[in-house]
């Protein structure tokens, strides 16, 4: 009876072991799911992963669906976020992703005294196309416009869609003469390009390099009013911001 009596307080005593330790990676297990969960609910982070532990119980079940379903989600998100910041039509960056982009690249020239320009450029006599012609046709035009520009930009020039037949290039480390290069090269290969149009298509563009301290806004307003010279004195052609152009010969 003695030995059998050891045998069994040896056994009740493993088992308690046993079972303590399994409340305690339990426990532990249950406090990072909660931890991650939330993280997620928090601060919404969908990065967060729980780790796999290589076991066949629940709980190690549970990690593993959970990072299932936050892979699964954090991908749907992503995908929604390039959906939101590219032009469904052209393929290009829209305005409301191109604002985002602009803040980080003002505070860049800012930082390293860097030059930065903004191109605006409009599809002259665009609206004719489309009441003569369509809008099957206006969107095709506007798709082999926005083919021809980008082709002719460099590789770190931010190319945009600002809305109807307005497009934006804005031009790290360029400066006004730049910029005004690469518009006059941009004018030309659109003014060469074939388009499906009853009338050679042209476009015209306004110029402005950015002053330190200047809001994106402000740039963009010096860039449009370029932009309405060139429209007002004959199309087809690139017109520099004056201000600019004063201040740079002074």
């Amino acid at each position: 009876m003695t030995m059998m009596s050891i045998g069994a307080f040896i056994m009740l005593v493993a088992l308690t072991i046993f079972v303590w330790f399994s409340i305690v990676r339990m426990m532990r297990d249950l406090n990072m799911l909660s931890s991650a969960l939330d993280e997620v609910v928090a601060k919404e982070n969908y990065t967060v992963r729980l780790p796999d532990h290589q076991r066949t119980d629940e709980l190690s079940h549970a990690f593993v669906l959970f990072n299932r379903l936050l892979e699964y989600t954090d991908r749907l998100l992503r995908e929604k976020e390039a959906l939101a910041s590219i032009d469904s039509l052209t393929g290009l960056m829209n305005r409301r992703s191109l604002l985002k982009y602009a803040q980080r690249e003002l505070s860049r020239a800012g930082r390293y005294g860097q030059p930065l320009s903004l191109i605006f450029l409009d599809i002259d006599h665009f609206k004719q196309v489309n009441d003569t012609q369509g809008h099957l046709i206006g969107d095709e035009v506007l798709e082999i416009f926005a083919r021809v520009i980008k082709a002719r930009a460099r590789d770190t020039d931010i190319v945009s869609r600002w809305g109807g037949e307005e497009f934006l290039i804005l031009a790290p480390q360029s400066d006004l003469e730049g910029a005004r290069v690469l518009a006059e090269d941009l004018r030309k290969a659109v003014a060469c390009e074939s388009f499906p149009t009853h009338e050679q298509l042209t476009c015209s563009l306004g110029v402005a390099q950015w002053r330190k301290n200047e809001s994106f806004e402000a740039l963009c307003a010096r860039a449009d009013a370029a932009l309405y010279m060139a429209k007002e004195t004959g199309r087809n052609r690139v017109q520099v911001d004056e201000q600019t152009l004063i201040e740079h010969q002074e």
